[in-house]
């Protein structure tokens, strides 16, 4: 599924129940920033509570840097961002796999439009990613991170097969708690770049912007 060079598939489609049309992810495009901004702006409460890029509004202007810098990352494999659309085109969210945890990883993150969550999409979608990020030759794990105080995203994780492996406590960084840190794939493996993990007294569950999750 992985290029030739190296670069994930563009386009993705990925199904939810009573849909008779898939939902799909296109690799983000400067044709994007109207959909984009209009997202963000219609999700700006919820989206404030956990992605630091949005504090203070988000304009088209906003959008359009992202998008630019996006391109960039694309290109240089330091991550990879694709819109989030529902079967009609219509720009839900964005997502995201990111080379920032170090060699041998990925790392996922997204974001949906509020009137959109609790439909199924975030699940869908991070299974679509993972499926994309272990067919990469190099990748022995993939990590999820988000703020202890977004729960909503650890049971997103669960859901998609990842294990709670512990956690990090970074003030300087996350003004929500501590960052919870699940991974999916060789569980032992810790890349540098992910610094450390503190194992956690929960239950380790099994089985089952940048576009940090929150």
């Amino acid at each position: 599924m992985w290029t030739s060079d190296g670069k994930p598939p563009q386009l993705i489609e990925f199904a939810l129940p009573g849909n008779a049309q898939p939902h799909r992810l296109e690799r983000s495009t400067l044709e994007d920033v109207a959909g984009v901004a209009g997202a963000v702006q219609s999700s700006l409460p919820e989206l404030e509570s956990f992605m630091d890029w949005v504090q203070g509004g988000y304009a088209e202007a906003d959008a359009l840097v992202f998008l630019q810098l996006s391109e960039d990352w694309w290109e240089s494999d330091q991550e990879y961002n694709w819109s989030i659309r529902t079967p009609d085109g219509a720009i839900v969210g964005m997502c995201g796999l990111m080379r920032r945890q170090g060699e041998g990883s990925l790392e996922i993150g997204y974001w949906l439009r509020t009137d959109v969550t609790g439909q199924g999409i975030a699940t869908a979608v991070t299974k679509s990613l993972v499926e994309v990020a272990l067919m990469e030759p190099s990748v022995r794990s993939v990590f999820l991170l988000h703020a202890d105080s977004n729960p909503g995203s650890g049971r997103v994780a669960e859901k998609a097969g990842f294990s709670q492996i512990g956690q990090q406590t970074r003030p300087a960084i996350d003004q929500n708690g501590p960052t919870q840190v699940w991974a999916i794939g060789d569980l032992e493996f810790r890349p540098a770049e992910l610094g450390e993990v503190a194992n956690t007294n929960s239950q380790t569950s099994s089985g089952n912007g940048r576009a940090r999750t929150g």
